[in-house]
């Protein structure tokens, strides 16, 4: 049990700036977090988040743990799984702005002293991010771990 800025936040460096409350709020808002969620956020109210909050509110702070403790690199299994279209293309969008601007919400004066994001993930619908990643690679028993190259839906159907 803990509040959840302090589960949102556990392990880092309280002077670390992506630590404090006003910098989380602004992840949870950019994942779209429901209003309850933010509520419970900003109270700072400490129950067993478990038991309290429904699966995507689940991921949405899982999401949010992610870009907040801001690392070089995110593996990730389906983690749009439990989020609608609309709500998943957010949070890819979200995802991209990680990787392309070394972070989420970050001085952009600062954008060349940050290390290069990698983030690779599994997903369920290819058709959300067939125009939004750098790579697709599909793996089977058959072929193991292959690179495609210029993916077109067709190709993701039997991914």
């Amino acid at each position: 049990r803990g509040s959840l800025l302090e589960n949102l936040t556990f392990g880092m460096d309280h002077a670390n700036p992506d630590s404090q409350q006003e910098y989380v709020f602004k992840v949870l808002n950019r994942l779209f977090a429901t209003n309850r969620l933010k509520q419970h956020f900003l109270g700072g109210h400490r129950l067993d988040w478990a038991k309290v909050l429904s699966r995507s509110e689940c991921q949405t702070l899982n999401l949010a743990r992610c870009v907040v403790a801001n690392p070089h690199m995110l593996c990730m299994d389906k983690p749009l799984k439990v989020f609608d279209d609309e709500r998943a293309s957010a949070c890819l969008q979200l995802l991209r702005e990680f990787v392309n601007n070394r972070g989420v919400e970050q001085d952009p004066q600062t954008i060349a002293s940050r290390r290069p994001r990698t983030c690779i993930f599994t997903a369920d619908r290819p058709k959300l991010f067939i125009n939004k990643v750098d790579a697709v690679f599909k793996v089977s028993s058959e072929k193991g771990i292959e690179k495609l190259f210029n993916v077109t839906q067709s190709d993701l159907e039997v991914v």
